[in-house]
């Protein structure tokens, strides 16, 4: 077998985990994969983008970039909510198509950096779907999109402060959400790497200092993008 085509086995969509809260109420909402999960289901009835910047030529990723929503390690923006029914597809091209809009905050932070971004070659890298086992919290639909960089070292010394350009070796899991570990070292391994995952946490966002807390349950799939008809962005 090739390693496209075992890259190609796992199924296309990560299957939600029925656990017994957020689990629950998803499956009364009919949601089979974590794209069907709808809006109003979501805490706030909003959706989160995570922008990860990559260096593949230096083997570095870029962490610590300040943000709105005040993530500490990895890149996050908030999405506009979005009640239409519309197929992965069609969702990943807003989502696109929002993160480097001009009027976006993620937009207006790349774009005031020129020259240190590779934008036209931003593609989906993954979704993610968090549900809190024994907290209240309602879940949260992550989308991820790699962001290549035309040189890690020097962005991190344009944007200053405590952004840092981190050696892939080097990434402090310990320190992140739990779920990192799942799907991160293949993100940055391949830059073919799509995942899709369901990951169920004991506690609540902010229940211990890096999230909440250890993952109990989760449903992961792995593959390559360029085989689940999405495209690079275009400028």
């Amino acid at each position: 077998m090739s390693e496209q085509e075992s890259r190609a086995a796992p199924e296309r969509e990560a299957p939600l985990i029925a656990e017994p809260i957020s689990g629950a109420a998803l499956s009364a909402a009919g949601a089979k994969s974590i794209h069907d999960v709808p809006a109003a289901s979501l805490n706030n009835g909003s959706e989160n983008a995570m922008l990860v910047f990559v260096d593949r030529a230096q083997e570095k990723v870029l962490l610590k970039v300040p943000n709105a929503l005040g993530w500490r390690l990895h890149y996050g923006v908030q999405l506009a909510r979005s009640d239409a029914a519309s197929s992965r597809e069609e969702r990943w091209q807003e989502v696109v198509s929002e993160i480097l809009s001009p009027a976006s905050a993620s937009g207006m932070f790349l774009g005031a950096h020129p020259g240190l971004f590779h934008l036209a070659n931003a593609r989906p890298a993954g979704a993610m779907l968090f549900t809190f086992k024994s907290a209240t919290a309602a879940p949260m639909r992550v989308y991820v999109l790699e962001v290549p960089l035309a040189d890690c070292s020097a962005a991190a010394a344009a944007l200053g402060g405590d952004v840092a350009a981190v050696a892939i070796g080097d990434v402090p899991y310990a320190d992140m959400w739990a779920d990192d570990v799942f799907w991160l070292p293949a993100l940055l391994a391949d830059e073919g790497a799509y995942f899709e995952g369901h990951f169920v946490f004991d506690g609540g966002p902010g229940s211990v200092k890096n999230g909440g807390g250890p993952v109990v349950a989760h449903s992961y799939s792995l593959r390559d993008f360029r085989l689940e008809g999405l495209s690079e962005a275009q400028e």
